[in-house]
């Protein structure tokens, strides 16, 4: 594998996470209304007067939110696995076909190299309510987030209600169409709740401006981002044909976030530590990602070369460092 195409591999990633993202909405939607298919009995036996604080814990309660909570996490760590095997996976096939280059055979033991990298990501999202924090991401929690979401979500199908049943719907129509209204957003209500209109203070109060699973499609698109980074960050440590530097990589999809995200990548090259900085201080739905920088493809061949005939460089000291 040439520094060209190692480049290549890790452009084809960044495609490859973006597909995964689009997976997990989809996957998060069809979760909400499976959930809210379970409270159709509840909905449709509303009184038709405004929402009381019991009607409102009743519907609250027909949402199995602790399902909900392990659902979404499911979705992370699934998502999170195949994208951190990705992209170490580039860095592992590009050092095994520089030894097999340079005359030794070592795939096995580097494999093992990248799979502790992939183990410990995975090993994140094993227990089930212990809150998950990152050893290096700056104030983050992520069950907490998780939690965010299902609560915004909770309340935006109440709002949603509450809207409906002031506009004289029957209940039982509530609840048949709330799918559409999962389905097409804020959207699906516009016109019918007279004055209520879209961009106003009442109506973002109501339903914001985006749809009921969008809070939680954030956090698992942050958390994923934040996932792919850091093991970028790790699997390029761990690759001696890299030289210890970092690009910060814009998404092709950036958009004008008003973020810093084009003086970060302007800025580049970075050391470890400065590129653990920026991605402990990503913005939320930062799509950036962060691509290690090699060596000169025929001097790190060489120093490989020198390692294979016995000679103590620093080949060497990642050999001892690593068990290999």
């Amino acid at each position: 594998m040439t520094v060209s195409e190692y480049r290549k591999a890790k452009r084809e990633t960044v495609s490859y996470i973006s597909k995964l993202q689009g997976a997990n909405n989809v996957a998060i939607r069809e979760l909400y209304i499976k959930q809210t298919r379970k409270a159709e009995s509840v909905i449709s036996r509303l009184p038709s007067r405004p929402l009381s604080d019991a009607n409102r814990d009743k519907i609250i309660d027909a949402l199995d939110r602790n399902y909900l909570y392990r659902e979404i996490k499911a979705i992370i760590k699934a998502s999170v696995t195949k994208g951190v095997k990705r992209t170490t996976d580039i860095d592992a096939r590009y050092l095994k076909e520089a030894f097999q280059e340079a005359g030794m055979t070592l795939d096995d033991k580097i494999d093992a190299i990248f799979e502790r990298i992939n183990t410990r990501k995975e090993k994140l999202y094993n227990a089930e309510y212990t809150p998950i924090k990152v050893e290096n991401r700056a104030r983050y929690n992520l069950s907490d987030s998780i939690w965010a979401g299902i609560d915004n979500f909770s309340d935006k199908i109440l709002a949603y209600i509450e809207g409906e049943i002031a506009a004289g719907k029957d209940p039982v129509k509530i609840a048949r169409e709330i799918q559409q209204y999962l389905r097409a957003g804020p959207e699906a209500v516009l016109g019918r709740w007279g004055k209520l209109e879209v961009d106003t203070s009442a109506y973002r109060k109501r339903l914001g401006t985006a749809g009921a699973d969008y809070r939680t499609q954030r956090v698992v698109r942050t958390e994923l981002y934040n996932s792919i980074r850091e093991a970028d960050i790790e699997s390029g440590n761990a690759n001696p044909g890299a030289t210890g530097m970092f690009n910060w990589k814009l998404s092709p999809s950036h958009i004008d976030w008003n973020c810093d995200c084009p003086e970060r990548a302007a800025g580049s090259p970075y050391t470890k530590e400065q590129i653990q900085t920026l991605s402990d201080t990503a913005h939320p739905n930062d799509r950036c990602h962060i691509e290690p920088v090699l060596k000169d493809h025929d001097a790190f061949i060489k120093e490989l070369k020198d390692y294979v005939n016995g000679e103590g460089n620093g080949i060497a000291d990642w050999a001892a460092l690593y068990g290999v």
